[in-house]
């Protein structure tokens, strides 16, 4: 269930990173763009069985989001694995 629920924030972050970087992404407001994510989770919070876990779910995001950028190069390293 929980790679289902990584598989879903991924999706979005991907379509959100689609939809928004055609030239508005850059007028936009940085907030705004991160509403579907908090969207999603106040959703999982509410009705996944088994809540959300805040940390794992903003890495889930940080990691989907760089790799939604197709960029071999980008990398992300949560705060264990900088140490």
């Amino acid at each position: 269930m929980k790679r289902a629920v990584r598989g879903l924030v991924a999706m979005v972050l991907a379509g959100a990173l689609l939809l928004a970087a055609p030239g508005g992404a850059r007028a936009a407001a940085p907030e705004a763009l991160l509403d579907p994510i908090a969207e999603i989770y106040e959703l999982l919070e509410a009705y996944h069985k088994d809540g959300v876990d805040p940390e794992r779910f903003l890495e889930g995001a940080i990691r989907g989001g760089l790799e939604a950028l197709g960029d071999p190069y980008t990398q992300y390293y949560s705060p264990a694995e900088w140490e």
